[in-house]
């Protein structure tokens, strides 16, 4: 009978299903798709949503792997997580097994995917049952929420202080019990013991944070759904309620992914709201495709890039005394570093003065060589701090000792290359491209068949350009190649060595974007939760899109920004492992995203009104300046990035057209100054620690420590003098019932703020506080006590 388990599943469901369809076949003939295909965006944005809630449960799920010691790849550890998904509609646990063995064959024990599994599904259901409490008390009961809250910290504290496994080993020694309970208490024992790692009461509130947030988003998704028709609508609190409820009964269907008895309820639960039925059939449907059967489709597209690859192990040559006699020819860009140094200098040269945009094409109509000589006479290029491929110049450094000649032959000018091979004293000679010549390609095969012979010299390279000089190499040395380049070089010549790309472009490109900083972009909802419209569903979108604006603006001028700073960014401890510093990402996808990403932010701001659109523009072009001088001036700086804070604020009151409040920008101003001098502070004090006597690129220097601190710290004891006023005023009397209940806010942010900079006097900052913010587990309580009075004192 276990071997026709699952097709009793499915029976049973298709009997179920076939006599929903012939029970609401006159609803259901009532069906009308016109109205959600003409709301085409907000289907999308209830898609972006259910993105949101795979992204933040793949990055706990992550987290949970590595405080386990299984340092993974994001990238290795997403696809495994998402190819689960696949299965979700399959009996029985078959996901979380295919995790299991994915995870097992890179040396990941299956206990410690059981304990992560294990962590991961409680705190996921305590999720669903605060969210579908939250709701139901706002709508009724208060008293519900503190019975839900207890029941929580009741459970994490049972998880973090029980002794369970001396209970569990006590159960197992007792001979009277069966041997089939045994076993169980047997497995919950390993389970435990492997997860005792995670069950800590920091680890356990982020991850239940996380779990609040990410579920969350898919009510969200529901009510931007259920407010495509008209006549009814839905707030927050009942989308989320709904959604919850009816999860969570799903899941105690024990029916794989809860398919049917999750779709009933929600039906009725729709249809009880004022839904008609054919309107509650639809967006139930709507809504599980959105996230049931799109978290397959994904899941099945993880398991597909999870597929064996092609083994891409660095491959050394052999030193042969008749290979160290063939002369080695190492091309510059992509091959010996990891960027382009024509890309590097243009964009060194256009920070030095834009106005070189208009010459630049000039200078291109003589040819890219004379285009090439032009910027490389105009500009100083330090080779030192240049991301060298560690792993080939370890090896050229080899064949060096060995006696080999090593040639450096690029397209780039003659002027760059030989400062790069003075710098390295490696190489033999250099070829490069002159005024009149760009050696490149066909030409670079001709040089080098002219200087060595036919045959008679093994070449580095790295690009479809190189194929034309490795067929006329003895052997080739492929660096950073793709599946294809690689396939192409075997078929040509004969392969001696492979130095594999490290890694792909979606993480790189998803780093340089700095998606952590879109944090800063929740500020953009303060305006939304000051004026208590949480629950008004045109103001929760347009606060939405407003955020997703704001974020592609912001990510576009990080982009730039880091494409300015890269020798600056080279010398610094950490920022040096940026995207473009470490050559993790050419900058020609940089030239390439920024526009893409002002693009999308055009189309955004559109949807908002004009007084947002201005804000907007007023942002990007104040990011600009800091990006080319306002951040080298002393003070100003620090105004400034005090001003983009702000700014967030202020577009989050032009989204949705509110009054802003003369005690927030007051209270904003004070509190975003106070930050931006941790970030100065923290920047000069790591230059301290390198015996270094100011900070690259900037104004200060490391006597103004003392001075920063207490500018810094005054700024922020000033924004809890701000708060304390404005409980006091007038003012907050027609938006809090019990305004004396945010006092209790004065005192978390008395603390908050002595303890940034008792860290940060310290030297135990980042130089980012928005990361230290995220990171840190008195900041997340802080920020969760903040939200709790908050939701008091309405």
């Amino acid at each position: 009978m276990m071997k026709y388990k699952g097709l009793w599943y499915y029976a049973v469901l298709l009997v179920f299903l076939g006599w929903c369809v012939i029970s609401f076949r006159a609803d259901i003939a009532q069906i009308k798709l016109l109205p959600v295909v003409q709301a085409w965006d907000k289907v999308l944005l209830a898609l972006a949503l259910s993105l949101l809630n795979y992204l933040l449960r793949v990055m706990r799920w992550t987290a949970y792997l590595q405080r386990l010691g299984h340092g993974l790849t994001f990238r290795f550890s997403a696809l495994t997580y998402l190819a689960g998904f696949a299965f979700t509609l399959s009996p029985g646990k078959v996901g979380e097994m295919v995790r299991g063995r994915y995870l097992q064959k890179s040396g990941v024990p299956l206990t410690s995917t059981a304990a992560a599994f294990f962590v991961e599904r409680l705190l996921d259901l305590l999720a669903m049952i605060a969210l579908a409490t939250l709701a139901v008390a706002y709508s009724s009961y208060q008293s519900l929420i503190w019975g839900a809250v207890a029941v929580i910290i009741v459970i994490m504290a049972l998880l973090t202080i029980a002794p369970w496994s001396a209970i569990m080993q006590r159960l197992e020694a007792q001979s009277w019990l069966p041997v089939f309970f045994r076993r169980i208490i047997h497995t919950v024992l390993c389970t435990l013991l492997s997860a005792r790692a995670l069950l800590q009461p920091g680890i356990l509130l982020k991850g239940f944070v996380l779990g609040l947030i990410a579920w969350a988003c898919e009510g969200v998704g529901l009510m931007v759904l259920g407010n495509i028709p008209p006549e009814v609508g839905m707030d927050v609190s009942a989308a989320v309620g709904i959604y919850s409820i009816a999860v969570i009964v799903g899941a105690l269907s024990f029916l794989p992914g809860g398919l049917g008895g999750t779709e009933a309820l929600m039906v009725a639960l729709l249809a009880a709201h004022g839904y008609t039925m054919p309107d509650a059939i639809l967006l139930t449907l709507v809504c599980r495709l959105l996230t049931l059967w799109f978290a397959v489709l994904i899941g099945w597209i993880a398991v597909f890039m999870l597929r064996p690859q092609p083994d891409r192990r660095i491959k050394v040559p052999d030193d042969q005394p008749e290979t160290l006699s063939i002369p080695l020819c190492v091309d510059l860009d992509g091959t010996l570093i990891h960027s382009d140094l024509l890309l590097e200098t243009l964009v060194l040269l256009l920070k030095r003065n834009p106005l070189y945009v208009f010459l630049v094409p000039v200078w291109l109509l003589k040819g890219k060589a004379a285009m090439k000589a032009q910027i490389a006479a105009r500009v100083s290029l330090n080779p030192a701090a240049l991301p060298y491929n560690k792993a080939l110049l370890g090896w050229l450094h080899s064949q060096r000792q060995a006696g080999r000649q090593l040639w450096l032959c690029t397209a780039s000018n003659q002027r760059l290359a030989d400062a790069v091979a003075a710098h390295l004293q490696i190489f033999n000679g250099v070829l490069a491209s002159t005024d009149q010549l760009n050696l490149s390609g066909r030409k670079k095969a001709a040089k080098l068949v002219q200087q060595f012979g036919t045959k008679a010299f093994d070449y580095c390279g790295n690009a479809h350009i190189d194929l034309a000089i490795w067929a006329e190499s003895r052997a080739a040395i492929t660096v950073n190649a793709g599946a294809k380049l690689q396939q192409q070089a075997e078929k040509i010549a004969e392969i001696a060595g492979i130095f594999p790309k490290s890694n792909g472009l979606l993480r790189p490109i998803l780093k340089a974007m700095r998606l952590h900083q879109w944090a800063k972009n929740v500020l953009i909802f303060v305006p939304l939760a000051a004026a208590h419209k949480l629950s008004d569903f045109i103001s929760v979108q347009q606060t939405l899109m407003a955020f997703l604006a704001f974020g592609f603006c912001a990510s576009s001028v990080y982009l730039l920004n880091d494409m300015l700073d890269l020798e600056v960014d080279r010398e610094h401890p950490r920022k040096c492992r940026r995207p473009f510093a470490s050559g993790s990402l050419s900058l020609a996808y940089g030239l390439v995203l920024i526009p893409l990403l002002l693009l999308a932010t055009l189309l955004l701001a559109l949807n908002l009104p004009g007084k947002f659109c201005l804000v907007l523009a007023g942002y990007y072009l104040l990011t600009i300046a800091y990006s080319f001088g306002l951040k080298r001036i002393v003070l100003i700086d620090t105004i400034t990035l005090a001003g983009l804070y702000t700014v967030r604020i202020i577009a989050g009151a032009t989204a949705i057209a509110v009054p802003l409040s003369f005690w927030l920008l007051l209270f904003s101003v004070f509190l975003f100054f106070s930050l931006a001098l941790v970030k100065r502070y923290a920047e000069l004090d790591a230059m301290q620690r390198q015996g270094k006597l100011k900070a690259a690129g900037r104004g200060y220097r490391i006597q103004d420590l003392p001075m920063l601190h207490s500018m810094g710290s005054s700024s922020g004891y000033l924004c809890v003098l701000v708060l304390a006023l404005y409980i006091n005023s007038p003012d907050i009397q027609a938006l809090y019932h019990h305004p004396q209940v945010i006092w209790c806010l004065c005192v978390l942010l008395l603390y908050w703020i002595s303890r940034i900079w008792l860290k940060t006097h310290r030297g135990e900052m980042h130089d980012d506080p928005v990361i230290f913010a995220l990171k840190d587990k008195a900041s997340l309580l802080v920020g969760a006590l903040a939200a709790l009075v908050a939701v008091l004192a309405v």
